[in-house]
């Protein structure tokens, strides 16, 4: 029997789980275990999902719309996955610059809400899962997925992506991040994944080191957007 009878249930399950923007650190996990374990319960979809992965301070948002626009007009499939909506939460997830219908949302829920209750996972956790599965389900091309808040311990950092885009470092979310430049970029750096090449964009001199050093570290070649 489907839990979910129809999408203003799905809204209303969506509606009591605390949202960053609303309840600040208290509303995200900055563990990976139980979003794993959803992950692994639905078939790991993230791991099937050739990526961009962007984190940055600001232009994290433009930059996946461009690079949306730009390998959608040359004919590739494309998702896009960002954070927060404005008006609606289709707005978080788009495939072929569409967002993901009701029906879509609605189908996720009944297959896998009720595991919800046993694995409690964060409002952006589980937009991150939903995005993870649709995009997988509708076999894109390539994801684009923008970081929620840093990219460490962010929920979206669990993927492997063919390319990471740093677009700039500022004294944003200090409570949650660090206090200095170089503390917050060394949480944004933490998307760099092994020999996966990297683009930074203009960044203060002590927030470029520490990526240049965390790429250093990882062996992954630098590129700059100047």
């Amino acid at each position: 029997m489907n839990r979910f009878k129809s999408i203003e249930e799905v809204w209303a399950f969506l509606d009591q789980i605390p949202k960053f923007q609303d309840s600040g650190a208290s509303a995200t996990n900055f563990t990976f275990d139980d979003l794993l374990a959803f992950l692994d319960l639905i078939g790991n979809p993230h791991r099937e999902l050739p990526a961009v992965h962007i984190a940055g301070t600001n232009g994290k948002g433009t930059t996946g719309y461009l690079l949306e626009t730009v390998y959608h007009e040359a004919g590739y499939s494309t998702g896009l996955f960002t954070s927060p909506h404005l008006i609606r939460y289709n707005e978080r997830i788009r495939v072929d610059m569409e967002e993901i219908p009701n029906e879509a949302l609605l189908e996720f829920f009944n297959a896998w809400g009720n595991h919800l209750e046993d694995i409690r996972l964060s409002y952006f956790e589980i937009s991150t899962v939903i995005a993870f599965w649709y995009f997988r389900r509708m076999e894109v091309d390539l994801a684009i997925i923008e970081t929620g808040l840093g990219g460490r311990l962010d929920s979206t950092n669990v993927i492997h992506p063919l390319l990471s885009v740093i677009t700039s470092v500022g004294l944003d979310h200090q409570d949650i991040l660090g206090d200095s430049l170089e503390e917050i970029a060394s949480e944004k750096a933490g998307i760099i994944k092994n020999s996966t090449p990297v683009i930074i964009g203009k960044l203060p001199e002590a927030a470029e080191q520490v990526c240049e050093a965390a790429a250093r570290k990882r062996k992954a070649p630098i590129a700059y957007a100047r």
